[in-house]
């Protein structure tokens, strides 16, 4: 069993084991030692948010105390703390009602309220060119007032381009949503230039990526991991590969990208934004009242991005996340978050691409001739 428990727990469980032979011959040594180990392992879980594998430490180790000890030095049932994702006492939740107008899709919700009276707050807004469905761009075509945020200085450079025309109503702020409000983070991001020097490398040169994977030029991240993770969707593509060896003249082996992301990874400081300062500063919420839209896609960073939010403060309308790059204690904790806040699930969940809320009481700028209910 243990060697089935997350990398960072092994060295736990490779210590608790050692620790309990050592004291073999003593049982009150045998605890002492388990309860250090489960220390360690209860530490770990909590800082990689991974309750399951701590538990599967805890049963192996207890088993292991078991066996060669006596009835008399340790009782049939383990007495060691066990580890839950939420309080036993944790009373059932009775969803709200959400109208027909509140469950509708996000595109079609966009078309019946007014965009001279309606605002979107947008992280990570990458470049607004189409391609993936982006609903902040019908609401900018319909009208809306804006607060568009974005970390990477090509993709904001895009926004500037495309917005300078309208920038009385879309705010471009070129920064990351960070944990603490501090002024400076370092953002991470697979560069494509040969900044790293890896052009003509058989297994990491960034052209093949530049001309044959268009969603490396949008992941950047707070957390480096969040980039790494990924590259195990490049390990192998006979396809891509063969378009890379045309592109470049030179023959590339089906592996051509499997450390693509690896050796191509760096970071630079990105000035950090503060969304429960600068929400209530803008011109556009002061005059408005109420965010309609609050669009997040924050590369495994969402969570984060949602729980520094003044919601107890500014009113909102509609969340609509990406729930694909996060684990499901980051889920259920952001989903918790909503519902406190009065939020109903519409469509998505967890590990979907986009995941939709709305709240349950919203008071939208309707378009005329459009009913809420």
């Amino acid at each position: 069993m243990v060697a089935t428990v997350a990398p960072r727990l092994r060295f736990h469980a490779a210590l608790g084991v050692a620790l309990l032979a050592l004291a073999a011959a003593d049982p009150a040594s045998r605890r002492a030692a388990l309860e250090k180990m489960l220390a360690g392992a209860i530490d770990t879980a909590a800082a990689n948010e991974d309750v399951e594998p701590a538990q599967a430490l805890v049963a192996e180790l207890t088993r292991r105390l078991h066996r060669g000890a006596g009835a008399a030095a340790m009782p049939t049932a383990p007495t060691t703390p066990q580890l839950s994702t939420a309080p036993a006492t944790t009373p059932p939740r009775t969803p709200r009602t959400l109208s027909a107008f509140r469950k509708q899709s996000t595109s079609r919700w966009i078309s019946q309220l007014d965009g001279a009276r309606s605002l979107l707050v947008q992280v990570g807004a990458f470049t607004h060119g189409g391609g993936s469905y982006d609903p902040g761009i019908k609401c900018i075509q319909s009208g809306w007032r804006a607060m568009l945020v974005e970390p990477m200085p090509d993709s904001f450079g895009a926004l500037q381009r495309r917005y300078g025309n309208v920038s009385d109503r879309v705010k471009l702020v070129n920064a990351a949503v960070c944990d603490n409000c501090t002024d400076h983070q370092d953002l991470w991001f697979v560069d494509l230039t040969n900044a790293t020097g890896n052009w003509g490398s058989l297994d990491a040169d960034a052209r093949c990526a530049a001309h044959t994977v268009s969603g490396l030029r949008e992941i950047a991240s707070l957390n480096a991991r969040h980039l790494t993770k990924q590259q195990y969707m490049y390990k192998s593509n006979a396809q891509r590969c063969a378009k890379c060896s045309a592109l470049l003249g030179k023959k590339l082996p089906k592996t051509c990208m499997r450390k693509v992301i690896y050796k191509n990874l760096r970071s630079r400081p990105i000035a950090c934004s503060c969304l429960r300062e600068e929400v209530p500063a803008l011109p556009a919420y002061r005059a408005l009242g109420a965010v309609a839209l609050l669009l997040v896609d924050a590369e495994g960073h969402d969570k984060e991005v949602l729980s520094s939010f003044p919601f107890g403060a500014v009113p909102v309308w509609r969340v609509v996340f990406e729930g694909y790059h996060m684990n499901r204690p980051k889920y259920e904790a952001l989903t918790a978050l909503l519902h406190a806040h009065g939020f109903e699930r519409v469509s998505g969940g967890y590990r979907a691409f986009q995941v939709v809320f709305h709240h349950a009481n919203s008071s939208e700028a309707m378009a005329p001739g459009a009913t809420r209910e």
